[in-house]
């Protein structure tokens, strides 16, 4: 996510152009959009993102994405 702005010390993102990014339906949708890159990862990668699920969402009209630990996610 080149447009991506780290907006806390945590992993939350906030996209600036999200249509070039996601699927317009994900973007669209009027619910948090859960995804998970585990299997398309690189080996080198792997291991940042191994515990990571990412949450797409609006907040107040602006799209984040969220890193959510796997061990945190219900």
């Amino acid at each position: 996510m080149k447009d991506a702005k780290r907006i806390s010390r945590r992993a939350i993102f906030q996209v600036n152009f999200p249509h070039e990014g996601f699927p317009a339906d994900w973007v669209d949708s009027s619910v948090p959009v859960v995804f998970d890159f585990q299997e398309k990862v690189t080996a080198s990668e792997q291991d940042a993102t191994r515990n990571v699920i990412w949450c797409l969402l609006r907040v107040d009209g602006i799209v984040v994405v969220v890193g959510i630990r796997r061990e945190d996610f219900i």
